[in-house]
């Protein structure tokens, strides 16, 4: 039995055009499902990027980006003891990847781990001295330890290694504002805020100034802004409902306290 030539090679043909559209059709699909999550996410719709990202194939949701991701979404909604599991992971799984250690780094101040803190800024210093973001681990060991003019020195050499980097602008108003240094504080919030418009942090940095000096509408106006870009961080909510009572409309407090 002979295979006429022409009709072997449409066969073939027919095969391997059948294989890349399903290999097209697979990525497009995974890209469209990756594209959906970081669109949730970027819109802090937290809750629904998460459940998106885990619905990933294994293999895509077990990557250093993906669980960084889902740890920065849990660190949106305040979340912190989940964001450090996700964190952990990803830092588990990419050693050396230095991109959102940032993040995790506030992760463990918040949850005030400061042995575990340390370590990741040690390691980072080994694995990766002149990243922006070890810079920021380093800081946040230093802030941990109310050591706030040390914790300063390193955020400023995370923004010499990267002078677009909003967040480190912001921690630094952090630390001005903890030292009641509030020209500096704002200087450095504005600046996030240049760099980003929707760096909700340095927007509520801004409405905290003016709520501890009794500027109360400027407060917030500050603290609305954060809330429109991210309307579901409790914190938020609390700011607002604490300047409504200082200012004495306790109803319209008790209201934001209830969000």
């Amino acid at each position: 039995f002979f295979f006429n030539d022409t009709a072997t090679t449409e066969i073939y043909t027919e095969q391997i055009v059948g294989s890349v559209r399903c290999v097209q059709e697979t990525v497009v699909t995974l890209l469209r499902r990756l594209g959906e999550a970081y669109f949730n996410m970027s819109m802090f719709l937290c809750q629904e990027a998460i459940d998106l990202f885990l619905k990933l194939p294994k293999n895509q949701l077990r990557t250093g980006w993906t669980l960084t991701n889902i740890g920065k979404c849990y660190m949106d909604c305040i979340k912190y003891q989940e964001a450090e599991k996700y964190f952990a992971e990803a830092y588990s799984i990419e050693p050396y990847r230095s991109e959102g250690v940032e993040y995790y780094s506030t992760c463990l101040w918040h949850l005030k781990k400061n042995v575990e803190a340390t370590k990741l800024a040690s390691d980072l210093l080994a694995k990766a001295f002149f990243s922006p973001e070890t810079w920021v681990a380093v800081g946040n060991c230093f802030s941990m330890q109310k050591e706030h003019e040390n914790a300063l020195k390193f955020f400023h050499r995370a923004l010499q290694l990267n002078p677009s980097f909003s967040y480190a602008y912001t921690l630094c108003g952090h630390e001005y504002a903890y030292n009641e240094d509030f020209v500096k504080a704002r200087k450095y919030y504005d600046q996030a805020i240049a760099l980003d418009l929707r760096h909700y942090n340095a927007w509520w940095g801004l409405g905290n100034i003016f709520y501890k000096q009794e500027k109360y509408d400027r407060a917030l106006d500050n603290f609305l802004k954060a809330i429109s870009i991210n309307h579901r961080c409790p914190v938020l909510y609390s700011y607002l409902g604490m300047t409504l009572f200082a200012k004495g409309e306790f109803a319209e407090a008790l209201r934001y306290f209830d969000n």
